[in-house]
């Protein structure tokens, strides 16, 4: 028997619900966002800045709807190139990560970097790697507007993860950035999502940073 349309948004609306207490915590850490270990995330701070990124179409996700960002995605692009961080490419197809699966942000943004490193994979680019930036949404109360979490899904030509990472108020960068809006409209969501994607950018500056011997972190 099939999931109705309208229990699938409302499982999606209560996964956000019940996601949003937990998300909320009194200390913030001073981590550029959680990143999950990688096999390959060596390999991939090394050769960044002599490698070439596709950047694809960011996703804008809700619980009920799904879109993408040109616009953030050529922020991403400029960032890149003015960091010298990797040479940029944009490729203007848009990849769906379809509906949420699991109970939480690290469940979405597991299933999601899943279903984009497949696409990846198919595509067969001729890229070293692949950059998706994801911008969440909780369900509108009113006017007011605020980003949820904020992923970084960066891919090799296999579609593995190589430096994904996820941001949400448990990081105090996130935190500080403030992204919320009352009496929200279709151009104050523009904003945020401007404001999101620029935080997104400097975690992977500070993630990199990082990641790399103290005796080179001075060269990003």
């Amino acid at each position: 028997m099939k999931v109705s349309t309208r229990v699938i948004i409302a499982l999606a609306l209560a996964s956000f619900t019940l996601a949003l207490p937990a998300h909320e915590t009194k200390e913030k850490t001073p981590a550029p966002g959680f990143r999950p270990e990688s096999e390959l995330a060596s390999a991939f701070v090394a050769d960044v800045k002599t490698a070439t990124i596709r950047v694809y179409p960011t996703i804008i996700r809700t619980p009920t709807n799904t879109t993408f960002s040109m616009e953030s995605q050529q922020q991403v692009v400029a960032f890149l190139s003015e960091k010298e961080i990797a040479k940029a490419v944009s490729d203007t197809n848009t990849i769906d990560p379809g509906e949420f699966k699991g109970r939480g942000q690290f469940d979405w943004f597991q299933n999601d970097m899943a279903v984009i490193g497949q696409n990846v994979q198919k595509k067969k680019i001729d890229e070293k790697y692949a950059i998706v930036m994801e911008v969440l949404f909780p369900p509108q109360r009113g006017n007011n507007q605020t980003v949820f979490g904020i992923h970084c899904i960066i891919l090799d030509t296999a579609g593995q993860n190589v430096f994904s990472f996820l941001l949400n108020s448990h990081h105090q960068m996130f935190v500080e950035a403030a992204m919320h809006i009352e009496e929200g409209t279709t151009e104050t969501r523009a904003v945020l999502i401007r404001q999101a994607t620029a935080v997104g950018m400097e975690a992977l500056l500070r993630q990199l940073k990082n990641a790399l011997p103290k005796q080179e972190q001075l060269e990003l």
